[in-house]
């Protein structure tokens, strides 16, 4: 899966400079890039909300405030994901599960799909912990694959 573009504060900077935005305009898109909605952005730069959306019909304007929001976003999630990081390395194994199951689902999910066998049979093999585990069918060699 190809990454999508990430938005980031200077490229909101940079539209805002290019447009020369006013002050309310500007304080709008700061206001969306730290995760205001649009009304609590327009109410707390102090602009009526039939003007804020007259300017969205401005190509420019609506450009920033969409990029401000996916900016916003991006360090709202970087944000989370920074804190689980640190939690998981701290020793909080729901978080250390949680991380890896979510970045490696693969290796570490817990039921398997195996193919295998001429008429393409399908096997779930569900994974628990290594102190509990029964062995499966395949290593106690009553199924082949």
């Amino acid at each position: 899966m190809a990454k999508k573009n990430i938005a980031s504060i200077a490229s909101i900077a940079k539209i805002a400079e290019i447009a020369e935005f006013d002050d309310k305009r500007k304080a709008i898109i700061a206001s969306i890039t730290n995760g205001a909605c649009n009304a609590d952005a327009y109410r707390a730069a102090e602009v009526p909300e039939k003007t804020f959306y007259n300017w969205m019909h401005d190509d420019l304007f609506r450009s920033a405030v969409d990029t401000a929001r996916l900016a916003g976003r991006n360090i709202r999630i970087r944000n989370v994901e920074d804190a689980l990081y640190s939690t998981a390395i701290d020793g909080n194994t729901t978080a250390q599960i949680f991380f890896l199951k979510n970045r490696l689902s693969k290796e570490w999910a817990d039921k398997h799909e195996i193919q295998g066998g001429a008429d393409k049979t399908v096997i779930n093999v569900i994974t628990s912990s290594p102190s509990k585990a029964k062995p499966t069918a395949i290593e106690e060699g009553r199924l082949k694959l």
